[in-house]
C-alpha cells in the first residue's frame, strides 16, 4: 500500500524554514510506530531538515538528483521519482515529504493518515513563507478512524475499491 502521512494546520501548512512548523510528542511517536517496518519515501530538503541521518528500522529512499547513495547502504538515493515503483519495498510505502513528492503520490495513495492540529494550537508564523499540502481530492475516499489527541487529531482514508 502507498500511504501519505503528514501533520498539518488550519492553512495546510507542512513546514517553514525548511523545519516542521509542529513538533508535537505525540504525533512523532505516532508517526514512528505506523513506519517502522516500512519503507519511506521523502524529497532531498525532507532528508536534510532531518540532518541528513535516515530514520531507523525503516527502508528510507530518498528522491535526489544530486545526493549520492552511502556507501554503507543506510539509505537509497533514487535520482528519477518513477523508479520508485520498480524496487522492492518493505512493508507498506509511506510518502513522507516534501511538497513536490506529495504531490507526485497523489494519485497512488491507498491511504492517507493526515494529523490536523487544532485551532487553538496553530502557531502564528508568516503565512506566505509556509510550505503547504496541496490535499488529495477525498472524492474516492472513505474516513476510517479519527483519533483525538490534546492538540490534533488524526484522519485516516482509505481509497474506495
Amino acid at each position: 500500500m502507498i500511504k501519505l502521512i503528514a501533520c498539518i494546520d488550519k492553512y495546510n501548512s507542512l513546514g517553514i524554514n525548511g523545519d516542521l512548523i509542529y513538533r508535537i510528542k505525540d504525533d512523532l511517536r505516532i508517526f514512528k510506530e505506523k513506519t517502522i517496518g516500512h519503507t519511506i519515501v521523502m524529497g532531498k530538503n525532507t532528508f536534510e531538515s532531518i540532518n541528513k541521518t535516515p530514520l531507523p528500522n525503516r527502508r528510507n529512499i530518498i528522491i535526489s538528483k544530486t545526493l549520492p547513495n552511502p556507501e554503507d547502504g543506510s539509505y537509497i538515493v533514487l535520482k528519477n521519482i518513477k523508479d520508485v515503483f520498480n524496487i522492492k519495498h518493505e512493508g507498506d510505502l509511506y510518502i513522507i515529504g516534501g511538497k513536490q513528492i506529495f504531490n507526485y503520490f497523489s494519485s497512488y495513495y491507498d491511504e492517507i493518515h493526515i494529523s490536523i492540529i487544532k485551532d487553538k494550537y496553530t502557531k502564528e508564523y508568516d503565512i506566505s513563507k509556509a510550505v503547504k499540502l496541496d490535499m488529495p481530492k477525498l472524492d474516492n475516499f472513505t474516513l476510517l478512524s479519527r483519533d483525538e489527541y490534546d492538540m490534533f487529531y488524526i484522519d485516516v482514508y482509505r481509497r474506495l475499491s
